[in-house]
């Protein structure tokens, strides 16, 4: 992939700075109306070209501006955006809200950022985090309430923790139930949580 230059990164950027304002494809007279680009409206509309044949922008209709396009945004965050100062306050906030010994759910934690995120911009945060049935099995526990019940806790490579109790069938000694978990722990070791299903738990 060919660098960009100085000129198609200033293009890029105020294209998705303006996108991002106001939600309308951006055109080359747009662009050019900036104070901080001084060309010609031909000469972004050929730059604005090359970027989107370099899948940077997009042109969701003939007539149409150009939007960026995802590959777009990530070159804008990872190179264009600028980094600002947090104040001492507001990294207290966060360190306390990320606090990795308070909170070891991965779901709590992309939660938390979210917030984190909303509340520092002021604007709707969205986090997608990686989906709970397409992660690997990676350990089960069963930690005994009393004597017909117990607490489950499954966790996945991907940092998932679940939870729930369960009914026992029968009474099992401390060395019986961690004989089981043992058992299903090693059967099930790297399964993702869909190939763990009802048929292969009757199997075992």
């Amino acid at each position: 992939m060919f660098p960009l230059s100085e000129r198609k990164k200033q293009i890029l950027k105020e294209v998705v700075i303006n996108y991002t304002h106001t939600a309308e494809p951006v055109g080359s007279r747009t662009v050019a109306r900036c104070q901080r680009i001084s060309l010609s409206s031909a000469t972004i509309r050929n730059e604005m070209a090359d970027l989107e044949e370099m899948g940077y922008l997009e042109q969701p209709h003939t007539s149409a501006g150009r939007i960026p396009s995802d590959k777009g945004y990530r070159y804008y965050v990872d190179n264009l955006m600028g980094e600002t100062e947090l104040s001492l306050q507001e990294e207290k906030e966060i360190k306390g809200l990320l606090n990795a010994e308070k909170m070891r759910e991965l779901e709590k934690i992309i939660l938390n950022a979210a917030r984190v995120l909303s509340s520092s911009t002021n604007y709707t945060a969205l986090i997608m985090g990686p989906q709970f049935k397409k992660a690997a099995f990676k350990q089960m526990r069963i930690l005994p309430l009393n004597e017909k019940q117990g607490l489950v806790v499954l966790i996945t490579d991907a940092g998932f923790i679940k939870n729930k109790i369960i009914d026992l069938p029968y009474t099992l000694s401390p060395g019986e139930l961690h004989q089981v978990v043992n058992y299903l722990n090693h059967k099930l070791y790297g399964l993702t949580i869909d190939q763990v299903t009802a048929s292969l738990i009757n199997e075992l």
